[in-house]
């Protein structure tokens, strides 16, 4: 059975979070912050990404007044972390809420 475009979002998530610790625990490696954060981060983004696949919403930015898509070289501009953040928090309100309560 093939697997569905958010299990294959998914897993590029998890390949990259695991890319991000082995980099971090080589005890030779310089630079070791320097490469862990940006994998860290694009591993949070994939997995929200894949969240909002497979959920059938979709994670572009779109033009002002319009419903038309913001392109880059002809793909579509993905959501950056913080609007990832802010899309799951207000669709998630009360158990985004309940989990992080300060």
């Amino acid at each position: 059975m093939p697997k569905s475009i958010a299990s294959k979002i998914l897993n590029s998530s998890i390949e990259s979070v695991l890319s991000a610790v082995e980099a971090y625990n080589k005890p030779r490696k310089s630079f070791k912050v320097q490469v862990y954060i940006p994998l860290m981060i694009i591993g949070y983004i994939r997995l929200f990404q894949a969240f909002f696949k497979s959920k059938n919403i979709p994670y572009f930015y779109r033009k002002k007044g319009s419903n038309r898509f913001v392109k880059i070289d002809g793909d579509k501009k993905a959501w950056d972390i913080t609007r990832c953040i802010k899309e799951y928090e207000e669709r998630n309100e009360s158990k985004f809420r309940t989990f992080y309560r300060t």
